[in-house]
């Protein structure tokens, strides 16, 4: 209804959207290397403010293997990791703050507390032999990655392979 009565200009456009086949558009976004889609039942309102099950985010996550640099502890528990790049080795990427269980962050703490360095700018770092993988939204230019969180530990991972893959 919208696009019949508004008229496209500066300030305002209509959203684009495709009828049936989400499958296939979620399928495109992530050839596209887009954030993801919104479903929505055809029939549905908007509320604003509300969120509502007729609307779903349907995000494109991105995985990745990263070395463990070290942790902080305030304003939240996060992991430091980071990667390998061309001309850098354990290049800081991300502060993951979220996805890991009580019970992984005490085995984590467990093991970095005998592979501590030092104590810096509120970090704990320790040496860079521990790996995990990771899932984030997307990267900036500077390589950090947004909208991280914890997969899960890589025990058998050498942090050498911990590198960057455009």
């Amino acid at each position: 209804m919208l696009k019949s009565i508004v008229k496209p200009s500066d300030q305002l456009i209509t959203t684009p959207y495709f009828a049936g086949n989400g499958i296939a558009l979620k399928a495109e976004t992530v050839r596209r290397n887009w954030e993801g889609i919104v479903a929505k039942r055809a029939d549905s309102l908007y509320q604003p403010g509300v969120r509502s099950g007729d609307w779903i985010k349907v995000k494109n996550w991105k995985q990745i293997d990263t070395v463990i640099l070290g942790y902080r502890t305030e304003p939240q528990f996060g992991l430091v990791v980071g990667l390998h790049f061309p001309t850098t080795v354990n290049k800081s990427v991300a502060v993951v703050e979220y996805g890991m269980s009580p019970d992984e962050k005490k085995a984590f703490l467990m093991v970095a507390n005998d592979i501590h360095t030092d104590q810096r700018k509120g970090v704990q770092w320790i040496e860079p032999r521990l790996c995990c993988r990771v899932q984030y939204l997307e990267r900036t230019e500077r390589h950090q990655l947004r909208t991280v969180s914890f997969k899960e530990f890589q025990f058998n991972k050498d942090p050498k392979e911990c590198r960057w893959v455009s």
